[in-house]
């Protein structure tokens, strides 16, 4: 079996208060940060990339989220294979948005094989 290395990986996207004009409301405008631990990637998604695949519902109700994820960690860094094991809270999207972010990172290809367990959480600022 191998071994599974939990990463402290949040992903925390934070979004400015919209305008009451309509073009804010069409386009809502958002500063996105990540913060993650462990020195374990060598790619982070954008803000815009994390921007894109937040929940549009729970976006638009300022539902805040998280989702676990299992994956592989292939040759040239990249992550295949994830299955959510939870999502909280559920029906709101959030792991099948975890599961997308994902193509954007790459992990230390020493790792290649092994699991990485990846917690992703998504929060709307107030």
């Amino acid at each position: 079996m191998r071994s599974v290395i939990p990463l402290c990986a949040a992903l925390a996207i934070a979004f400015a208060p919209m305008a009451a004009s309509a073009q804010a409301a069409a386009e809502p405008k958002a500063a996105a940060t990540t913060t993650t631990g462990g020195g374990f990637w060598t790619q982070q998604p954008s803000g815009a990339d994390l921007e894109r695949h937040y929940p549009f519902f729970a976006l638009f109700f300022g539902v805040r989220g998280r989702a676990v994820l299992l994956c592989v960690v292939q040759r040239d860094g990249s992550l295949a294979d994830c299955d959510i094991e939870s999502e909280e809270p559920e029906g709101w999207g959030f792991g099948q948005a975890a599961a997308e972010i994902t193509r954007y990172f790459r992990a230390d290809p020493r790792l290649a094989g092994g699991y990485v367990r990846a917690p992703v959480r998504f929060e709307v600022a107030e």
